[in-house]
């Protein structure tokens, strides 16, 4: 009996001695849990306060970034302003530029145009100037074929015949001394062709320059060396060309040079006249 009651007082004693330890066991862990959550949340709210500062710092750097951004943008928009400003003003360079270059064209060809006229108007001035200059110069032609009779010089116009001598009369019609004068006379014939170098004998009867050249001056007449017509005919011959059977065709051209050095060159083409005494015509006149 004694043993039960102490059996049961030893388990009623172990039942409030773990009663009492369950006790303090829970408190500890509501303690620990309690710290634990505590430190938890700390250790939270350093974190979050950590986020929270950076979160800060970068919306410090995103409001920064965007008052750049910003700037940025005012400046591009002021460039982008000023660029049009720079393109408008360009334009307006261009277009002044263009209208000033077209009226400086038109005022270059009018000018142009202008110097062309007066150039040409100079030229006609002085292409008409140098041609009455010229008009004063030299002139010759063949004023007439004289016959003559060998025998007797003096005696003009004779019937022609093997004693005839023929004498071209060549007149300077110019306001000026024609110089190097030389005749040359091709007697055109089936039956006797020949031809015949003339100097020019000067109204004094002398020949300046050797050779058939000399000087005819202004006004006055020349006559040319004669030529014999027994020396290129028979009797025969010259009746047939008297009678109109055959030809005699003198052909030939004067030159001389001016005093404004012009060569020049006076051609003629004589035809006698068949069944007269000494009548010639020129082809290149008739």
């Amino acid at each position: 009996m004694t043993s039960k009651l102490v059996r049961v007082r030893f388990y009623l004693l172990k039942q409030a001695v773990m009663t009492k330890i369950n006790k303090v066991s829970d408190r500890w862990l509501i303690v620990i849990f309690t710290g634990v959550l505590a430190i938890t949340s700390i250790l939270q709210r350093c974190t979050m306060e950590r986020q929270l500062s950076t979160i800060k710092d970068q919306f410090k750097q995103m409001s920064s970034a965007g008052v750049q951004t910003d700037k940025l943008i005012q400046a591009n928009l002021s460039l982008s302003s000023s660029a049009k400003k720079q393109v408008f003003i360009a334009q307006s360079t261009l277009k002044s530029n263009q209208r000033l270059a077209q009226s400086t064209l038109k005022e270059m060809k009018a000018q142009s145009n202008a110097m062309q006229l007066a150039a040409e108007s100079t030229k006609t001035q002085a292409d008409t100037s140098k041609n009455a200059l010229y008009a004063t110069g030299a002139d010759l032609h063949v004023k007439e074929i004289v016959c003559s009779d060998t025998s007797s010089p003096l005696v003009t116009q004779s019937p022609l015949n093997l004693k005839t001598q023929l004498i071209f009369n060549i007149i300077n019609t110019g306001m000026n001394a024609a110089k190097n004068v030389q005749i040359e006379v091709h007697i055109v014939s089936p039956l006797t062709p020949s031809m015949w170098l003339g100097a020019l004998i000067p109204p004094n009867g002398e020949n300046i320059y050797e050779g058939g050249s000399t000087v005819l001056g202004a006004g006055l007449t020349g006559k040319s060396s004669p030529l014999v017509l027994a020396k290129y005919y028979t009797d025969e011959i010259l009746s047939q060309i008297i009678g109109g059977g055959s030809e005699l065709e003198l052909k030939g051209s004067a030159t001389y040079d001016d005093i404004f050095r012009r060569h020049h060159k006076m051609e003629f083409d004589y035809v006698y006249i068949p069944k007269t005494s000494c009548s010639f015509i020129n082809k290149l006149t008739r």
